[in-house]
């Protein structure tokens, strides 16, 4: 296994550890798992909780007395930033990732 630096028409050239290159040729590869994959999908839930939680907010009982943050209200507010405020960077991170090698991957036209 390595990662995906570059390819032509018929290679393609990973890097495999600490310096080390290798080429495989494209016809003996039949599939590529490319990183990011898992890592976007999970951003994208921690982001689609977060607005969803911050979404729900306004809809929920705000009582009260001394510290609002504790209201239900409160709890949903804190709880869509910390998820959004989360979600959002890891996938966009591993987004990159993904299109980076896939990109790596394609034949140059």
């Amino acid at each position: 296994m390595g990662t995906i630096e570059s390819s032509d028409a018929s290679r393609l050239y990973l890097a495999v550890g600490e310096g080390e290159r290798h080429w495989i040729e494209r016809s003996d590869v039949t599939d590529i798992e490319h990183p990011g994959v898992i890592g976007t999908i999970g951003g994208a839930i921690l982001t689609t909780l977060g607005v969803g939680f911050l979404a729900w907010a306004p809809f929920l009982r705000n009582d009260c007395s001394y510290d609002c943050m504790a209201s239900n209200r409160g709890l949903a507010i804190v709880a869509g930033a910390a998820t959004l405020l989360s979600g959002v960077p890891v996938m966009i991170s591993n987004l990159k990732r993904y299109r980076r090698s896939r990109a790596a991957a394609e034949p140059p036209r």
